[in-house]
């Protein structure tokens, strides 16, 4: 039931991200849910889960939507190695945590793409009216997302399977 839990909730980040935002124009200030669910997993079950699920999904996600491939890889696992920096060290309650982390994965992403796209010999209208209009809400709501799954899979993935049990070895 967890496994399909998970798989249901990475199906609706995808969705979220590639169809249901850009098809009601939201895409330019948008939250990142992909990012935002990792962190959350991560911050709850560890990078062991997280790093494997970010990686295999960055690189499908790259082969169906992205022209280079490690578009979206590199930023998934950054942002699930960010997130299990602070697995087991804080309150289980603690919604805030993973929230902030969120919105700095989310902007690194979004200076990450920024960073690829000068490279690429892309045009951009300037740095501060993208940071205005774009990076800065979007890392916010993408926050925002994140406490929200934080409080909806908290208590069910705090019992998950993915973490070891000393008392079940025993």
């Amino acid at each position: 039931m967890r496994k399909l839990l998970l798989a249901l909730s990475i199906l609706a980040a995808v969705l979220l991200d590639y169809l249901i935002f850009p098809g009601l124009g939201l895409s330019r200030v948008a939250p990142d849910a992909l990012i935002a669910l990792l962190v959350s997993l991560s911050v709850l079950t560890g990078l062991l889960p997280a790093a494997p699920i970010a990686v295999v999904l960055g690189i499908l996600l790259d082969i169906g939507f992205n022209r280079f491939i490690g578009m979206s890889a590199i930023p998934l696992f950054i942002s699930a190695l960010a997130g299990s920096v602070f697995y087991g060290r804080f309150y289980a309650d603690n919604i805030v945590i993973p929230a902030v982390t969120a919105a700095v994965a989310a902007f690194l992403k979004e200076l990450f793409l920024f960073a690829v796209l000068l490279l690429s010999g892309g045009k951009t209208s300037g740095y501060f009216a993208l940071f205005a209009l774009h990076m800065l809400p979007a890392s916010l709501l993408t926050g925002a997302l994140c406490a929200l799954i934080r409080l909806l899979f908290k208590n069910y993935l705090l019992r998950s399977s993915f973490r070891l049990d000393i008392d079940y070895l025993r």
